[in-house]
């Protein structure tokens, strides 16, 4: 793994969560010292998603956690608009369903249309400036910037199990399952990251050159990885193929940020 892709992990290993949004997990009781710093505010996004398969997230997470995002101002609902049952939105590689990244709040607000209520939050423990997009109090996604003073939204964050890459990966889907999709899985976590694990599959789904990243979740544990020694070059970093079958997938990020990466344009 080269020096660009860490670095980009380790910044994108937002300290706290929006992670009220996107996550994978899987479990193992004897994981790396850094599993114990991990990031709650990431896990608890990823614990709120509907159940798929035989595992869960709840609209942004599987085991409900404390919320790491804090809401400041919240648009009204608009008169009409969507029912929960009927969005099935497809994930790709610079938006989720009709938000695309790079757009304004004023865009994002006129491509979504009435019926969702828009909140202003801190993402990620403050990594990341934003807004959550929810219907009928259920979160969906979250667009953010690492710029408070940027109008460009160049993140979306989905934890929500509604939505899904064209192949059918989405939050809260079993490892297992979503090794049948793309193939044998890799993860890695940088302990800068507070344990946020990460995770690509052998067709290059959530490959650190894509624009779409996905993290995985442990059933007793942040990670679904089954780790040991770390990297020789990196004492923080470790990485490994080996994993928990029932983990699951955590949250699904669009991003435009980062050296080597795809142009989301």
């Amino acid at each position: 793994m080269t020096s660009n892709a860490t670095d980009f992990r380790v910044r994108l290993a937002w300290p706290a969560a929006l992670a009220a949004l996107v996550f994978l997990v899987a479990g193992c009781t004897d994981q790396p010292a850094a599993e114990s710093s991990a990031d709650t505010s990431l896990a608890s996004l990823a614990s709120t998603a509907a159940p798929i398969s035989t595992s869960s997230i709840p609209a942004t997470s599987t085991t409900p956690t404390s919320s790491s995002t804090s809401t400041v101002e919240v648009s009204p609902v608009r008169e009409s608009g969507p029912s929960l049952a009927e969005l099935d939105w497809k994930i790709s590689f610079n938006s989720i369903g009709p938000v695309r990244v790079g757009s304004t709040k004023e865009e994002i607000e006129a491509a979504l249309g009435p019926g969702f209520e828009i909140s202003h939050v801190d993402v990620l423990g403050e990594a990341l400036s934003g807004h959550s997009v929810a219907v009928d109090g259920e979160i969906l996604l979250h667009f953010a910037t690492y710029e408070p003073d940027n109008p460009v939204f160049e993140v979306l964050i989905t934890a929500s199990p509604r939505f899904s890459l064209a192949s059918g990966l989405r939050s809260g889907m079993d490892l297992a399952e979503a090794t049948e999709l793309h193939g044998e899985p890799k993860f890695w976590f940088h302990a800068a990251s507070h344990g946020r694990e990460w995770v690509a599959f052998a067709d290059g789904t959530g490959d650190s050159g894509e624009t779409i990243h996905i993290t995985s979740v442990g059933v007793e544990s942040l990670q679904a990885g089954i780790y040991g020694e770390p990297s020789p070059e990196d004492p923080q970093f470790f990485e490994t193929t080996e994993f928990d079958p029932d983990g699951t997938i955590g949250t699904i990020t669009v991003n435009c940020f980062g050296p080597g990466r795809q142009s989301c344009s």
